[in-house]
């Protein structure tokens, strides 16, 4: 049974953290319009850095802060799970606390590091060995949206909305917290990338959760400290080892990984200008905007540069064995939680996953 201690951390979280998702104040407000600003002074040959605008922070965060400083935990190991989780929303919140001033990329690089030297190189041989990235425009939004609602429907998934979202910067985003699959406004894909999009959203995002919420442990359904990066790369994994993912989509990868690079010491027109030699100005401009969101004028260097943390974790999911692959699905959990799930699903305080990749 789980201690007084644990329960009131797991209600806490709960109540202030279930429904909070980061994107919602990161993703900015007047993106399209800046966007479009952008890609027309750039094709007119003149300088631009978008100015960004952001949802205001809810009135409540200073009482959230102060409720979860004020957790108590003893030190047991999930105890320590919880702690480790506590502290990366506290982190996330002053993350948030600072957005749009001069020094947001500063932070981001203080809780989630920076790319390593050696990474970057490797990603940049990509781009020596295959040819110039050109989106493909073969299958939009409803053709998508039509397929996810299919998929969902087969697996006898409930509670989920597949919605085209004007606010969303990367293509696609399963939104645990409101229990959404967000597609990026104007989407165009391949026949394959929509493949791939399916199993990566529903058999990994949606599996995962739905595993989550089906715990006595309210945590697994929120998301323990870590659970993101590991999530990206378990999806990563099973995209190369299942051959979903083309050269396109490798290269886009190797992208996303270069505006981490090029993001802590260029302005967003700097980031653009090197993504566009090798990208096409739809997908250079997604792959800046993704880097720059938090900031508000553009032209200072930094920005949200997590990203780079989840191709880290794929090196380590590559040498996993399947049932380790297996327990990953307990719930939203990163890979540092292995050991302490293993040992609560043999004492029954967890059930083991019902929903599994195929």
């Amino acid at each position: 049974m789980p201690s007084e201690l644990i329960r009131k951390a797991d209600d806490t979280l709960y109540e202030h953290l279930y429904r909070f998702r980061i994107f919602d104040y990161l993703n900015p407000l007047n993106r399209l319009e800046e966007k479009d600003k952008f890609l027309t002074a750039w094709r007119n040959g003149e300088t631009y850095h978008p100015v960004f605008e952001y949802k205001k922070l809810p009135a409540s965060l200073g009482k959230i802060e102060t409720s979860l400083k004020n957790l108590k935990f003893d030190q047991s190991a999930l105890a320590k799970l919880y702690e480790s989780t506590r502290d990366e929303y506290l982190s996330v919140i002053g993350l948030l606390r600072v957005r749009g001033k001069e020094n947001f990329g500063e932070k981001v690089t203080e809780v989630y590091g920076a790319p390593k030297i050696d990474a970057i190189e490797k990603n940049q041989d990509i781009f020596k060995k295959e040819s110039r990235f050109q989106r493909p425009l073969e299958i939009g939004i409803k053709a998508l949206s039509e397929t996810l609602r299919n998929k969902i429907r087969e697996e006898r998934i409930e509670g989920w909305e597949i919605t085209e979202d004007p606010l969303c910067v990367d293509f696609a985003e399963a939104d645990v917290s409101h229990h959404k699959i967000r597609l990026q406004t104007g989407l165009l894909i391949s026949k394959k990338d929509m493949r791939r999009l399916r199993y990566r959203l529903i058999q990994v995002h949606l599996y995962r959760a739905q595993n989550g919420e089906r715990q006595t442990y309210k945590i697994f359904g929120i998301g323990t400290a870590g659970a993101w990066a590991t999530e990206e790369a378990l999806a990563m994994n099973f995209e190369k080892t299942l051959s979903l993912a083309d050269t396109d989509m490798i290269r886009v990868y190797a992208g996303k990984f270069w505006a981490c690079a090029l993001a802590p010491v260029h302005s967003f027109y700097g980031v653009f200008s090197k993504l566009e030699t090798e990208f096409d100005l739809e997908t250079a401009y997604t792959l800046t905007e993704s880097v720059k969101r938090g900031l508000a004028n553009t032209v200072q260097t930094g920005g949200w540069t997590r990203d780079h943390t989840c191709f880290i974790e794929q090196k380590k999911i590559s040498n996993l064995s399947k049932e380790d692959l297996r327990l990953l699905y307990t719930g939203r959990i990163s890979l540092q939680q292995l050991d302490l799930v293993r040992h609560m699903i043999s004492k029954e305080e967890l059930i083991s996953p019902a929903f599994l990749p195929r």
